[in-house]
């Protein structure tokens, strides 16, 4: 059983955006790729069975925020993760370290979401 992270990235991007405005500070957000990104619709495969599916936190700052939401993704050659049991990955497709992702500038320092205090 997977657990719910519709509720849990939905719930996550209400507490950044909370925070952000209540503190009015620059905010960091950092987790796995599939909840940073702009996803408004994960699909996320185990054994080639869908095992999970939702709205990732960053869908929903990014349709907040617009253009000032910024995800930047981490990957890794190889490796594994764990689910109740070490499940390795696959290695990278070749082509997917030689291949230059798009190009977006950061966001302003007049951002809300990197407004200092």
């Amino acid at each position: 059983m997977w657990p719910n992270h519709a509720y849990r990235d939905e719930q996550a991007a209400h507490n950044l955006r909370w925070w952000q405005q209540y503190t009015g500070d620059k905010v960091a957000y950092r987790a796995a790729n599939a909840h940073t990104a702009v996803a408004p619709d994960v699909d996320f495969y185990v054994d080639g069975t869908l095992a999970a599916s939702w709205a990732s936190v960053g869908s929903y700052l990014e349709r907040w925020y617009g253009a000032e939401y910024e995800s930047v993704g981490v990957t890794f050659n190889a490796g594994s993760y764990y689910d109740r049991v070490v499940r390795d990955l696959p290695a990278a497709a070749p082509q997917w370290v030689r291949e230059s992702p798009p190009r977006r500038a950061l966001p302003s320092a007049s951002s809300p979401l990197l407004k200092s205090a």
